[in-house]
């Protein structure tokens, strides 16, 4: 099979393959993916190997051959001209010009080429994926627009209508390589039926231009020179090239070798690459001085050659070596380029992984070469021993107090200058013309400083006046003269119009912004809630900017509260000094578990900046299903609960069901701008990591914090006076670390559970009815199980876990009824530790506000001898506090007063018992999820001292937010939503499981609802028994909107409970075997959001869907 494929590839090739360059020849593919899998030379370079003794000897080579493409300028070739490879290898260097990627790679399996520059990326893949010993070295160069498709005049096709107008007509175009992957990719976005019109195989390069300029084709495709010629003849690109780059259409040429070459050549291979890195950074730092020489080398015109410089980028030796190149991207382009391929029957087979052939060894041995910038020189406004610089100022007019002491300010610094040596030798003389504040004034005064002789001016250094400088901005640029405005229009940043304009300070519109705030902030300090702003300004550049500043910030009107949250690493300790010391590896925000708990008012302006500082870690082996571990190290937010914009995909609030996650890499910041309606109802809220791969290794270590929303109740008098309790529960889910130290961290991996449980793995065989070993089953990631977990209560350890490795029959463990048992390996080794201890007096009343903020652990709460008052769930308060009764927790199981499931918040007050002593307060068992929980303590309020009388709340404010309640016949629509999973999973082949809503796992780019602002849903909510696809209960969650819980059904017994009216919450546990109905009403926001199960690892293996919110009325 290898070797027929070979022929093809080869016959495919020679056939039909276009293209003179790299371009044509070079690989496009997706845009950079979220994690890229380092190929294990890059991960550890090896030193190249010596032939055996046995071998014969190598013979030193006399000459070395060089493949190159002509009309394809490159930074080297100054050094092909020079001769400077020639030196420095000590050999004849012979630059042999070929017409296509595809023939380079045949003269380098026949031993006629030792090395190939700017070969194209797709030929190269096309003959390994046959079996050629080739390998990539390096990367020559990247462009977008040098490689392209332009469309006749004649036709008139356009990327609107190609569909239409390239039905039945001629396309002149290469096969097998970049450009024709380029094309087909294109035409594919555009909604073009690849078999409507009739490909014409052509050469490329000149070949494409005559037939283009003969007329008989619609679109002819081809490279550098070819490319400008027919644009100059009046063609039209459908799309550009940064157009297609969006697409995830990359295009870069490769510097590749024979692998044998490598082995027996190494140092002729590293000197050449050195060579290449010198060649590059003289031409970074001088590429004027080197236009010339290029252009002759590449057989151009210095005019066309600078066309295609522009278009082209060299990336130095440290880029090359990065993720975003030879670390994982160049692999993953090739392995899209050769699936495509396959796709469109070009190619019988493609590679399972391309990182073989890529060797970073050469490149990793070379040193770095430091860009040096040529001086600037200027032939005007400069002679022997002056430099001029103008300033066009106003000293008569309305500005003229101001702008006077400005000059003033600019000769004592022009004199200091001076009086220190000047520049270069040279003295600065500061021409100053005076403008009164009239534009016409100002014209005329650049023409006088405009002259390119001695008596012109090198930059104009103060230029008075908005409108004024906004008159020269396009002179400026003709002229290539800088200008510095006094003036901050925010316009400068446009670089068709203030492209010489150099803006210093922040301009107009953003100090609008920010004085705007401060007023703002200033009027609420002095107890004016809502004060009533106004816009007065000039209109144009100078006043209108102003104006677009102020009006947004005044319609906002809140205050805005600045966060910056930054993902990091931690190292923490947990039980020091003791023989089960465990030093773990977390990860945190602002390097706190958990992260700052944030303040908030209704009405609030929420600006969080991002900072990921997580260091890069490795998805080597991930295969791009989204539902399975994968780029760990790439974060977001969500602020969970919340009825805020949604803020999941890219861009915040977007509509567009195709929309990507939002993803914000190591090293980068993003900025969320999120506006708190003014009903938002005060209470307690979160924020956690949400990119769907990363969620829950990120949670489990450390990744989130609280969300307080100060406002109503809290002013309620009996509120305001008791003392308040923030108990926030995170998990620590650890395994001992691989690389030898005494560290735990966590990283995706097989589970123990799965370790021990074996044989004794049981699922439900729908054909016989019976429970059946299953014992390939791998839980892996899904399973939340740990070789160690630690439980926290503030940041500190209460309880912790250890992997069960025992086995035998099931049990009954403490907590559970006799008819729950459990296998001894699903039943984790529990240690209890200290707990924080809360004091108070007999008959005091406290407010305690609990957050789940665990990755998978249900929490059945109670606390020893008291009744709690329940005032709030999930951030939304009751009109009248609920009580909840004491509970006698020694029972053998015991009921319990409150149940967060993960993510769920509660507030209730409690009064403290009336007789002294130290109380618990409990989860306890929890006994219906596939992994048992132990009971444990929370925490213990002791009650001492003398006591006090105080009162209890009886009513709250009503959130109007969640008021009126929805009334039955106020429901437009019911949905159904089912939680499965599936033993063994065909959709999620790692880990065989599969976990769905409605019988699908989740796909980014996929919407399973559509709603409209304004409906009223009522969704049931189902958990089915083992027998019909479930296992284990699911917490819902939605994004964006709470929901009204009304009741919950036993669907073994039909038994129907009611919950308590005014139940509103975003999260909802749902047993195994029973259905939950909610009712929501949507509000506000339109855009792409999510729901999903809660349990961590759940959702980030699947179980979760898209939906839209649409305006008001606009339909589905």
């Amino acid at each position: 099979m290898k070797r027929l494929t070979k022929v093809l590839a080869l016959l495919l090739t020679l056939t039909m393959v276009a293209a003179a360059c790299g371009s044509d020849d070079d690989g496009g593919g997706d845009a950079a993916p979220a994690t890229t899998a380092a190929p294990a030379t890059t991960a550890a370079p090896a030193t190249t190997a010596a032939p055996a003794a046995t071998e014969a000897p190598v013979e030193a080579l006399s000459e070395l051959n060089v493949a190159y493409f002509l009309e394809w300028p490159t930074a080297n070739q100054v050094a092909q001209v020079e001769q400077t490879y020639d030196e420095a290898l000590g050999m004849t260097v012979n630059w042999l010009p070929f017409g296509s990627g595809g023939d380079m790679a045949l003269a380098m399996e026949s031993g006629d080429i030792d090395i190939a520059y700017s070969q194209g990326l797709t030929p190269f893949a096309n003959f390994v994926t046959s079996g050629s010993e080739l390998e990539i070295v390096g990367v020559a160069v990247s462009y977008a627009d040098a490689d392209n498709c332009v469309a006749h005049p004649d036709y008139g096709v356009t990327a609107a209508n190609a569909a239409e107008t390239l039905a039945g007509q001629k396309v002149y175009a290469p096969v097998g390589n970049v450009t024709h992957y380029k094309l087909l990719k294109m035409l594919e976005h555009l909604g073009v039926d690849l078999g409507s019109f009739e490909h014409v195989p052509s050469d490329g390069g000149a070949a494409a231009v005559a037939a283009f300029q003969s007329g008989d084709v619609a679109m002819a495709c081809a490279f550098g020179g070819g490319v400008l010629r027919m644009l100059a003849d009046g063609g039209n690109l459908v799309m550009t090239g940064s157009e297609q780059e969006a697409i995830g259409i990359r295009v870069f040429d490769i510097i590749s070798i024979p692998t044998q070459f490598g082995i027996d050549h190494p140092d002729v291979v590293e000197t050449f690459l050195q060579i290449t890195e010198e060649a590059n950074a003289a031409y970074a730092g001088d590429r004027g001085a080197q236009e010339a020489t290029i252009a002759e080398a590449a057989g151009m015109t210095v005019e066309g050659s600078n066309a295609l410089l522009d278009m082209f980028s060299f990336p130095d030796r440290a880029t090359q070596l990065s993720d975003a190149w030879l670390g994982g991207t160049v692999q993953d382009v090739m392995k899209a380029q050769m699936d495509f391929f396959v796709e469109q029957g070009e190619i019988p087979e493609a590679l399972d992984s391309y990182d073989a052939f890529v060797n970073t060894t050469f490149l990793s041995n070379i040193s770095d070469v430091e860009v040096v910038m040529a001086p600037i020189a200027f032939d005007y406004g400069v002679n022997e021993d002056t430099i001029r610089v103008g300033a066009i100022a106003d000293l008569s007019g309305i500005f003229s107090g101001l702008v006077t002491q400005i000059v003033d300010a600019q000769t004592v610094y022009w004199d200091m200058v001076n009086a220190n040596g000047g520049i270069g030798g040279k003295q600065v003389e500061l021409v100053v013309l005076d403008n009164g504040y009239d534009v016409p004034t100002h014209l005329e005064r650049y023409e006088a400083m405009r002259d390119t002789g001695a008596d012109g001016v090198v930059m104009i250094s103060q230029s008075t006046g908005s409108p004024h400088t906004a008159a020269i901005a396009e002179m400026a640029i003709e002229d290539d003269l800088a200008v510095i405005p006094l003036s901050w229009f925010s316009g400068w940043s446009d670089p068709a119009f203030g492209k010489n304009i150099f803006e210093s300070y922040s301009n107009y519109c953003y100090e609008s912004m920010n004085g705007v705030e401060y007023l703002n902030r200033y009027m609420q300090e002095q107890g004016i809630a809502n004060p009533t702003l106004s816009i007065v300004g000039f209109p144009g550049e100078y006043g209108g900017d102003g104006s677009a500043g102020a009006a947004p910030e005044v319609v906002r009107s809140g205050r805005v509260v600045d966060v910056t949250l930054t993902s990091e690493r931690v190292e923490r300790t947990f039980e020091a000094g003791t023989a089960t010391e465990t030093r773990a590896r977390l990860r945190a925000y602002n390097g706190q578990i958990p992260g700052p708990l944030l303040e908030l008012r209704p009405g609030d302006h929420l600006r969080v900046k991002l900072e990921n500082r997580l260091p890069p870690t490795d998805s080597a082996g991930w295969t791009g299903d989204h539902n399975v571990p994968h780029a760990l190290d790439t974060t977001n937010l969500h602020f969970h609960g919340l009825s805020v914009i949604p803020h999941l995909f890219q861009p915040v609030g977007t509509s567009d069901p195709t929309a990507e996650m939002i993803a914000v890499r190591p090293g980068e910041d993003l900025v969320y701008e999120i506006p708190i309606p003014d009903d938002q109802p005060d209470g307690l809220y979160w924020y956690h990591p949400h990119h769907h791969g990363s969620t829950v290794v990120q949670a489990v270590t450390g990744m989130a914090g609280g969300i307080v929303v100060r406002g109503p109740v809290d002013e309620v008098p009996e509120v305001a006076a008791a003392a308040e309790h923030f108990l926030v529960f995170n998990d620590i889910g650890l395994f001992p670390s691989e690389d030898g130290s005494d560290a735990w961290e966590y990283e995706p991996k097989q589970n123990s559970l799965w370790d021990t449980l074996g044989n004794q793995v049981e699922i439900w065989d729908p054909s016989t009815e019976t429970m059946i070993p299953a014992p390939d089953l791998k839980g892996g990631f899904s399973t939340g199980d740990y070789k160690r977990r630690y439980y926290l209560v503030n940041g500190e350890p209460f309880f912790r876990e250890d992997h069960n490795f025992a086995t035998g029959p099931k049990v009954t463990p403490p907590g559970c009824p006799p008819t729950v048992q459990f296998d001894p390996a699903a039943m984790p080794l529990g240690t209890q530790l200290a707990v924080p201890r809360i004091t108070m007096r007999p008959g005091e009343v406290a407010r305690f506000r609990l957050l789940n903020a665990m990755s998978d652990n249900v929490m059945p709460i109670a606390v020893e001898g008291h009744d709690l008052q329940v005032i709030e769930l999930d951030g939304v308060n009751f009109p009248t506090p609920q009580l909840r009764p004491a509970v006698p927790i020694t029972n053998a199981y015991p009921d319990q007063q409150l149940l967060l499931a993960p993510a769920n918040r509660a507030s209730f007050m409690l009064r403290a018992n009336a007789t002294p002593g130290v109380y618990k307060v409990m989860q306890l068992a929890q006994c219906a999820q596939f992994l048992y929980s132990s009971p444990r303590v929370l925490a213990e309020i002791e009650v001492a001292g003398e006591p006090v009388t105080m009162a209890m709340p009886t009513a709250l404010p009503v959130p109007t937010r969640e008021y009126p309640l929805i009334s039955p016949d106020e429901v437009t629509r019911v949905r159904n939503v089912v939680f499965s999973m599936q033993f063994e999973g065909g959709l999620n082949p790692l880990i065989k499981l599969d976990f769905m809503i409605n019988n699908a796992v989740y796909d980014e780019r996929s919407v399973q609802a559509v709603v409209n602002v304004g409906d009223v849903e009522e969704w049931h909510l189902t958990v089915p028994s083992m027998m019909e696809g479930g296992s284990e209960g699911h917490p819902f969650h939605i994004h964006v909107n709470s929901f009204e819980v009304i009741s919950i059904t036993n669907l073994s017994t039909g038994v129907v409970t009611p919950f308590a009216p005014g139940t509103i919450q975003d999260t909802i546990w749902i047993p195994a075997d029973h259905t939950v109905v909610i009712r929501s009403k949507f509000k506000q926001w339109t855009g792409k959001a999510v729901y999903h199960c809660h349990i961590l690892p759940h959702e980030d293996t699947g179980m979760m869907q898209n939906f839209l919110i649409l305006p008001e009325h606009s339909g589905h």
